[in-house]
């Protein structure tokens, strides 16, 4: 995501998005070069953003299990495959993101799923991988058709790691790009399969569907 130096300004989130709650995952295998460059790119005002309570938090008791409500697997519509965090570049900024087989109970494969919600009472979501904590992230190098998407350091605010989900889609659009998280068709149907960022496309291609499967993923008691 976005180097030191960048200057990030804030813009106004656009008021035709409707977001939809939905529901998602990933494991690896594959190296990938660390990124030429990278940026979160602007900043979405944080002065009226707030969150979506979570219950089982708030009702956690001690000596008690309870799995976390935000944290899910994301499965693509084509391969039923699981968002992966490739565990050979998990180790910094600009890890690659892909498809793998489903490995239930592998972190690498878990997504904490946070909402966030504007002061126009619209809400995008914030997605970070369990194992490393990192965003998904939309590098703002290039954000044309096959803009990377990797894993980046969270930083609030940033319209490069806010996905929306536009009406009566299950798709994941993201803010800062204008493009729609995307596997790859010439890859698909095996196991690394490339996320990048493509054209929202009508009717919600399969390449562009997501399934969110909860994770179970224990809260610490």
């Amino acid at each position: 995501m976005s180097g030191s130096g960048r200057t990030r300004r804030a813009v106004a989130l656009v008021a035709t998005m409707v977001a939809v709650a939905l529901g998602v995952g990933a494991q690896s295998a594959t190296a990938s070069p660390a990124p030429s460059s990278s940026g979160s790119g602007n900043a979405i005002d944080q002065g009226q953003l707030g969150f979506v309570p979570v219950p089982a938090a708030d009702a956690r008791k001690a000596g008690i299990a309870v799995a976390d409500p935000e944290v899910f697997y994301l499965k693509d519509g084509r391969d039923f495959r699981c968002l992966d965090a490739d565990r050979d570049t998990a180790n910094g900024n600009g890890t690659k993101v892909q498809l793998w087989d489903c490995q239930y109970g592998a972190k690498l494969q878990m997504w904490r799923v946070k909402v966030h919600w504007t002061g126009a009472g619209q809400q995008y979501r914030v997605i970070s991988n369990i194992e490393t904590g990192r965003c998904l992230d939309g590098d703002t190098s290039y954000i044309g058709n096959g803009g990377k998407v990797q894993l980046w350091d969270c930083q609030p605010g940033a319209d490069a790691q806010a996905w929306w989900t536009l009406p009566n889609t299950s798709n994941l659009y993201n803010h800062h790009s204008g493009k729609c998280l995307d596997a790859d068709a010439a890859t698909s149907g095996q196991n690394g399969t490339k996320i990048h960022v493509w054209n929202c496309e009508a009717g919600t291609p399969v390449g562009q569907t997501w399934f969110y499967s909860f994770a179970n993923y224990q809260l610490p008691s």
